[in-house]
């Protein structure tokens, strides 16, 4: 018989609990207290079903309110059973024609630390008496299961269990074969984890039990022995329906049922939910297991920073814009594989995420939550939820309002930043309405979209975009302040048309010590200058760093920085394009970008390294802006501020 749904009421530390969808082979996982064990501890109840009744004793009365009546429906296959009490013992409750069929039913349950106890079993007293009372030919067959199992779980070069298996601890064998020679050690010195192992798997053959319950089983076996345990246990629940509990998400590996999906069911404890007084485990049917952060052991993990969104179509779309990020930005890395190697991008269930948020680990990882723009209300909710829930335990999260806030978030380390992106749907930013198609398009589309780039580059780069102007119109302009020159917008571009080789203009309301600034720039008439200036003072030609071209229609065109300092300009790197790797000409555009940290300024042209300059003349932080001569345009405009 196979239970198939159960459901708690007042028992132990449980207030109301169902797990329905119960399949041959069952997964809880949850933390310490969260109720697992009571889970197993109640189902174990069938077994200890006798004379029409089960003991109850005191720990597993409601420890709320013990007045309360304790009651446990089991739903089979073809019947439902109820354990009922008031008081005292549970009873089936007007069932009276069940009694025989109730009681037929059969458990074997391995409590938490019951693989340890194992190692202080002498393994030839404990083997006979499992064994007493089976015939020659049924001992043999389970000896030959146990080696099988052995073997796939503990050490493959285990070949037999020899000598009698009645008898003293040093006369059960297990002979292994490591090379030519057969050594025979006894069980008692093959190790402790081989000797738990077999113990229970000879109680599990030798009662044959209808359920297997096993708390905590992983508790005390390596790595490699936690898989080809799982994997077993998987195979065994053909015979047996099994559940085990765990709070170790590096026990459950989806991959070892992915052709068995259907007779595996896992249930996760949701932090969510108990704030909210809702039953603490929800059974979610998850696609795309490889990237779901509910079962993925992320604070083992050796990637640093953590992208977290909401459904399996989500991290599709994110993962084609961060590898087309890591082609456009590649000058920033050593290598793509850098950042790859520190990066992942996980799901969280799609409209479950709620309830994964407590999977998410906090410092030394840079994590980051991205949710769909209809999120918003929700999000405000659930991060409040968390936060006024009084679990110590629990990560730190801040709904983040801007990419200011996440970028402040992200480099203080005490809290997780929480961000709904600007659009209600991620498929909206690759231009089509049914999110499965989102990811072909966002190979295809002409750029990244300037929000998740902006996201990225506050993640991988450290810095926020504190300014953005793709094209520049007459309100545009009221953000700058001009302080020579004759300036003007006009079809989306910012020109300067005065004669004069100063002519300069600043951003203004702030100032950046630290930062990229980055603009098309094009020499319309090829004549004096075209530059961009950082940490400058706002005066015309007084001090500021500077980088940029001039007389690109001439003979001699130039690639020249430096800093003006009280007025004079200070050339640090200067030579003629013509002798270079640049291919620059008059009346086209050219991206032209500045990096600045301390005392060191990167500059470079169409993404390609012109310098690298360490210089400390002007450290404080200051405006940028454009220096130019005679006709020169500008679009693009782009600002970071880094942390």
């Amino acid at each position: 018989m196979k239970l198939t749904e159960l459901s708690l009421k007042n028992y132990s530390t449980i207030d109301s609990q169902t797990l329905d969808g119960l399949s041959d082979f069952n997964i809880i996982i949850g933390p310490n207290n969260s109720g697992k064990s009571s889970i197993l501890k109640a189902i174990d109840k069938i077994q200890q079903f006798e004379s029409g009744r089960s003991p109850l004793n005191d720990t597993e009365v409601y420890l709320e309110d013990r007045r309360r009546a304790v009651r446990i429906i089991y739903t089979f296959e073809d019947q439902s059973f109820e354990l009922w009490s008031s008081s005292g013992d549970l009873r089936l409750k007007n069932e009276e024609n069940k009694k025989e069929q109730f009681g037929k039913i059969t458990t074997l349950f391995c409590e938490e630390g019951r693989l340890n106890s194992y190692k202080k079993e002498d393994p030839g007293r404990y083997l006979s008496g499992l064994f007493s009372d089976l015939g020659y030919e049924k001992t043999y067959e389970i000896s030959e299961k146990i080696e099988d199992d052995l073997r796939k779980i503990a050490d493959p070069n285990i070949q037999g269990v020899s000598g009698p298996i009645v008898g003293k601890a040093e006369t059960v064998r297990l002979a292994c074969e490591p090379g030519e020679r057969v050594i025979e050690p006894e069980l008692e010195r093959h190790g402790s984890g081989v000797r738990s192992l077999a113990l229970l798997l000879t109680e599990i053959y030798v009662n044959d039990p209808d359920i297997i319950l096993l708390d905590e089983p992983e508790l005390g076996l390596n790595p490699a022995g936690k898989r080809c345990f799982l994997q077993r246990l998987i195979d065994l629940s053909d015979d047996y329906q099994i559940f085990i509990s765990t709070q170790d998400s590096s026990f459950v590996n989806p991959l070892f049922w992915k052709d068995d999906e259907n007779k595996v069911s896992v249930f996760h404890y949701s932090i969510s939910r108990v704030i909210q007084g809702r039953e603490a485990f929800v059974n979610v049917e998850v696609d795309e297991p490889k990237t779901f952060a509910g079962y993925l052991p992320q604070s083992t993990t050796l990637k640093d920073a953590h992208i977290y969104v909401e459904g399996k179509e989500d991290v599709r779309v994110f993962r084609a814009y961060l590898q087309r990020y890591l082609e456009e930005k590649s000058e920033h890395f050593d290598s793509k594989g850098d950042v790859l190697n520190r990066a992942e991008i996980y799901h969280l269930g799609g409209s479950n995420w709620e309830h994964f948020l407590s999977t998410i680990p906090g410092a030394p990882y840079s994590s980051l939550v991205v949710l769909d723009g209809n999120m918003e209300g929700q999000a405000e909710t659930v991060v409040k939820r968390y936060r006024d829930s009084g679990y110590d335990n629990l990560p730190s999260f801040l709904k983040c309002d801007n990419l200011e806030e996440v970028s402040r978030s992200l480099s203080t380390e005490d809290e997780i930043p929480v961000y709904c992106l600007q659009k209600d749907d991620i498929s909206e930013y690759a231009g089509v309405e049914d999110k499965r198609e989102a990811e072909p398009q966002a190979w295809k589309q002409d750029s990244i979209p300037g929000e998740i780039e902006d996201l990225f580059d506050i993640l991988f780069l450290g810095g926020v975009k504190v300014y953005q102007a793709g094209s520049i119109d007459s309100g545009e302009l009221n953000k700058w302040q001009e302080a020579n020159g004759n300036w003007e917008a006009r079809e989306g571009e910012l020109h300067q048309t005065h004669k004069s080789g100063n002519n300069v203009i600043t951003l203004s309301g702030f100032q950046l010590k630290d930062g990229i600034f980055e603009a098309d720039i094009n020499s319309v008439d090829g004549g004096a200058g075209q530059q961009l200036i950082w940490r400058g003072d706002g005066d015309v030609a007084s001090n500021y760093y500077i980088f940029g071209t001039g007389n690109l229609s001439s003979d001699n065109p130039i690639v020249r920085a430096g800093v003006y300092k009280d007025g004079k300009p200070q050339w640090i790197k200067k030579k003629n394009i013509k002798n270079g790797d640049l291919e620059l000409g008059q009346n086209e555009f050219h991206t032209y970008k500045a990096e600045f940290k301390g005392n060191v300024h990167k500059v470079y042209i169409d993404n390609h390294l012109v310098w690298k300059i360490k210089d400390d003349k002007i450290e404080e932080a200051g405006l940028v802006g454009f220096h130019c001569g005679r006709h020169t345009s500008f679009r693009n405009v782009k600002v970071w501020k880094w942390n």
